[in-house]
């Protein structure tokens, strides 16, 4: 029988103190998120949005317009999903063809990447046309 060495586990790192200060945990607390993330949050979980994001997925063929993985190409491992990615905010919360127009399907790699780019930091920072378009087309998320 041959033995295979276990990998440690986060739990026995964490319990060792011999590791550089790089290698320890970050202790870090997460910043709360807003109220206006919150509502976004609502509105992407919302029975509408799901019905948008149908929509979005049958126009793109079940297919990440990045990469060109497929439902079938990802079945097997759970950790990739299709996504719908908004290419633009302005139309985000309406509900309706607009913003359809401004999503894209994304496989989770590929969307995970898009939002991690340095250009794509300040996207999100300015809020205020997601909150209104909620507002006005979907006050319950808020």
């Amino acid at each position: 029988m041959v033995r295979v060495k276990r990998q440690p586990t986060r739990k026995s790192i964490k319990a060792r103190s011999d590791l550089s200060p790089k290698a320890q945990p970050s202790k870090t607390p997460r910043k709360p998120e807003s109220e206006d993330h919150k509502a976004y949050q609502r509105w992407i979980k919302s029975h509408r949005f799901r019905e948008l994001r149908e929509r979005m997925l049958e126009r793109d063929n079940w297919r990440c317009r990045f990469c060109g993985r497929t439902m079938e190409e990802i079945a097997d491992n759970p950790k990739i999903t299709l996504q719908a990615h908004h290419v633009r905010y302005d139309n985000c919360g309406k509900g309706n063809d607009e913003e359809l127009d401004d999503l894209i399907t994304a496989c989770s790699v590929c969307h995970r990447s898009m939002h991690s780019a340095k250009s794509n930091l300040s996207r999100f920072k300015d809020k205020s046309k997601v909150i209104q378009n909620l507002k006005l087309y979907n006050p319950d998320c808020l």
